[in-house]
């Protein structure tokens, strides 16, 4: 799946300007990576990430303006778009979920998201789609956002022993079960 990672400066005018280069970017399901990195050179090539935020929009140009206005967010300096013709917004919330839940786990920056975005909803072909995140999410590494690989990060006690995963089927019924006959007793 043909996907491309816009960079530009979180700046108003940059924005505007951006935002008139296709209609997509006002009106088109995407995954954006709000930083302090700056625009030109990767983060990797010198500059360490302290702040990251990632979000989803239909409207990336509006939802920049709503960024703004925000003073958690006044010292990020760089937004990456991610822009797939094929993306949807079932796919655009699992792969922000996804990315929130790397970058919280690759541990090197302050993860601005108060949640974990929405986990492990199905829908049609995640699978497929579930393929080009690991792209993605190479590119994004490859830019510096990420320090480690997906697997150093799985495999990471920090990873493994926190909620930055899914409970599995199984741990959620089993959540149910308890909750249930608490408030039966109760």
């Amino acid at each position: 799946m043909p996907f491309d990672i816009e960079r530009i400066n979180f700046l108003p005018d940059a924005v505007r300007t951006w935002g008139g280069l296709d209609p997509r970017n006002s009106n088109w399901p995407v995954v954006y990576v709000l930083d302090d990195a700056k625009t030109t050179g990767s983060a990797a090539s010198g500059k360490k990430l302290n702040d990251v935020y990632v979000g989803e929009s239909r409207n990336a140009v509006a939802r920049m303006r709503q960024h703004f206005d925000s003073v958690e967010k006044k010292n990020l300096s760089t937004i990456r778009v991610i822009v797939d013709a094929t993306f949807n917004k079932s796919v655009c919330l699992d792969l922000e979920s996804f990315l929130i839940r790397m970058l919280a786990g690759d541990g090197q920056y302050r993860v601005l998201n108060r949640n974990d975005g929405i986990v492990d909803a199905e829908y049609y072909d995640r699978a497929l789609y579930r393929e080009t995140f690991t792209e993605v999410f190479d590119r994004l590494r490859a830019d510096g956002v990420f320090t480690r690989s997906i697997p150093q990060i799985e495999n990471s006690d920090l990873f493994k022993l926190s909620p930055f995963k899914a409970l599995t089927h199984d741990q959620a019924i089993a959540v149910e079960d308890i909750l249930e006959g608490l408030f039966a007793d109760l």
